[in-house]
């Protein structure tokens, strides 16, 4: 399952700081940044378009109802990984994506790294 790159989507809205990214991509050579910062009205259109391995969210009540992060993620067979500060009222509501979600509560460069390219608990 090894792969030369990964390509991820990340959501940079609040609480995903800049520097976070900017550092988690500076450090990991493995992983080609398709798509970030993109607001929450065109993120489903881009998931759709560049079809990332890897999507990292943050404010999920910044990208709105569960049926409009159902319809970014894509569907559930759809394999790619999660990478989510979801709380879990969120999670189990999006039960059917749980197999590809990992959930991170300390958001920084290394959790990031860790969650993404060593597995985490998904």
């Amino acid at each position: 399952m090894a792969r030369e790159r990964l390509d991820i989507l990340i959501d940079r809205m609040p609480p995903i700081p800049l520097a976070i990214v900017q550092t988690f991509v500076e450090t990991c050579p493995e992983v080609s940044v398709v798509a970030d910062d993109v607001g929450a009205a065109e993120l489903s259109d881009t998931v759709a378009a560049v079809l990332p391995d890897v999507i990292i969210l943050g404010n999920a009540d910044a990208l709105g109802s569960d049926a409009d992060i159902a319809r970014l993620l894509g569907p559930p067979e759809v394999h790619r990984r999660i990478v989510t500060l979801f709380g879990p009222d969120r999670i189990a509501r999006l039960h059917e994506w749980r197999h590809s979600m990992t959930v991170v509560e300390d958001l920084s460069a290394a959790a990031l790294r860790a969650a993404i390219l060593g597995g985490g608990d998904g």
